[in-house]
């Protein structure tokens, strides 16, 4: 049946709002504003559920910053003739940097900006390759690939003459116990290192540091995505239904791709809310612009004012201040209420363990809110040693329960 009520409004007007601000929707396959079926409701459960579960935008930025203060980075300009990869050791040797271990991008990189022929007749007859795919390729005789290599890097010079330089963008790398130093980039001297992904996380996490929040960096790529969800009742939500929005921004420090802050929406097309859609903007920088730092700062919030409306809508879980009910107590005796009021039980586990707990895992991130008391349940089930293999489910379970429960608190 379509709902001509609440939810079909709702629905209405988030269709309205992501119009106007650009974003370009599917339809959903059944009529806008019919009800999803109980999994549908069951999966929204879920999917609010694990969007409470999730770090904050502070906790994740802070990792990536972490691992890449631990990568110990350098970058130094040298001279193209003065490096060359040893046949024995396969190491690439620098006057300036010292022995280094490279990747197959960087390796691939450096021989490109010797500007040496792109192909090259394999040994044996074995047919032509690009050089630089043939130097980078692990699996080929490495007497072959360093002669090569030092062919080109002996005669990189310019149409002029003049020896060519590049920069070298290192960090350390755990090798068998030891740490050693690894060539990770070969990029050229106009290279804005300025936004790395550390400096990136530094920008996003000043913009939103307590909504929810996903991170991947590998060494290579980088994705971070800023996430809000709606928090409406699970039996509510109908097709057509924008239940999440944010942004999501990707990079890299290699040279393989630029900056790209996408704001998007996420749609429920179907009746059990597996069907979906994403829509999505994109704003592209190149490394190589002057002003990289105040052009993404400018990008960040071009993105987030696409989606600051839907935020807004969906902040009424996050304002609802729950010590109202409380009169002003210790957040402790926010726990112990609620705990005695049966919101929060596990069998074989004391009240008085789960209240200190539940209790402990809040002051990780203390909201006094219905939702920060979500947070510090779904924490603690997944951090806390429990005497009960039922435990983190119970919780979970309870917690989910308790985000959607408008009755009192008491």
């Amino acid at each position: 049946m379509i709902v001509i009520d609440e939810s079909m409004n709702r629905a209405l007007e988030d269709q309205d709002i992501a119009v106007k601000n650009g974003f370009v929707l599917k339809r959903p396959i059944y009529a806008l504003g019919t009800k999803v079926i109980s999994i549908g409701a069951d999966n929204y459960r879920q999917s609010r559920q694990d969007f409470e579960a999730l770090a904050s935008v502070e906790e994740e930025a802070q990792k990536v910053i972490d691992i890449v203060k631990k990568e110990n980075r350098q970058d130094q300009e040298l001279v193209l003739k003065n490096c060359w990869i040893n046949s024995d050791t396969g190491k690439l040797e620098t006057e300036g940097a010292g022995k280094l271990l490279f990747t197959e991008h960087s390796i691939r990189q450096l021989i490109r900006r010797t500007r040496q022929s792109k192909s090259y007749d394999l040994p044996e007859g074995d047919g032509v390759l690009d050089a630089s795919n043939f130097i980078a390729n692990v699996n080929a005789r490495l007497e072959w690939r360093s002669g090569l290599a030092n062919k080109f890097l002996k005669t990189a010079q310019d149409d002029k003459g003049n020896d060519l330089k590049a920069i070298f963008r290192t960090r350390d790398f755990p090798n068998e116990g030891l740490t050693e130093r690894e060539l990770y980039a070969t990029v050229s001297g106009k290279f804005n290192s300025d936004c790395d992904v550390d400096e990136i996380c530094k920008f996003i996490s000043q913009k939103d540091p307590h909504t929810k929040a996903t991170s991947l960096y590998d060494g290579e790529k980088f994705r971070f995505d800023i996430l809000y969800h709606s928090d409406i009742k699970p039996e509510n939500c109908v097709a057509g239904e924008i239940f999440k929005a944010g942004v999501t921004v990707r990079s890299s420090d290699n040279g393989t791709q630029g900056i790209r802050i996408s704001p998007f929406v996420i749609r429920n097309l179907c009746l059990n809310l597996i069907i979906l859609d994403r829509a999505e903007q994109n704003i592209s920088l190149t490394h190589l612009r002057k002003n990289l730092a105040e052009d993404l700062q400018a990008a960040i919030d071009t993105a987030f004012s696409k989606v600051s409306d839907f935020k807004a809508r969906w902040e009424s879980a996050n304002k609802e201040n729950i010590l109202q009910d409380l009169f002003n107590k210790d957040p402790r005796e926010v726990f112990t209420k609620l705990v005695k009021a049966g919101h929060f039980r596990v069998p074989g586990v004391n009240q008085k363990d789960l209240v200190e707990n539940m209790y402990r895992a809040w002051l990780q991130e203390p909201q006094l809110t219905r939702a920060g008391i979500v947070n510090a349940a779904t924490r603690s089930a997944h951090t806390v040693k429990w005497n009960s293999i039922w435990a983190t489910s119970l919780l979970e379970e309870q917690a989910g329960q308790f985000l959607f429960n408008n009755s009192s608190l008491n």
